[in-house]
């Protein structure tokens, strides 16, 4: 288990893999802010909601 652990924290990446990763990772939560977004304030997409939309859905639940 330990030399498993080792063997995963020594791999190396690329800055090309990095990017990669971070465009995976962060397309879906862009697109789910961008949705959010226009079906909570219309027409305008506001940056602020797009990268906050979960601290706006969450504060949308506890509204009572």
């Amino acid at each position: 288990m330990l030399s498993l652990a080792r063997r995963v924290l020594e791999y190396r990446m690329t800055v090309a893999e990095w990017i990669g990763i971070a465009l995976l990772l962060g397309a879906p939560y862009f697109v789910i802010g961008v949705l959010w977004s226009l079906t909570r304030s219309g027409a305008a997409v506001d940056l602020r909601a797009i990268l906050l939309w979960p601290m706006l859905l969450i504060s949308d639940g506890c509204m009572p």
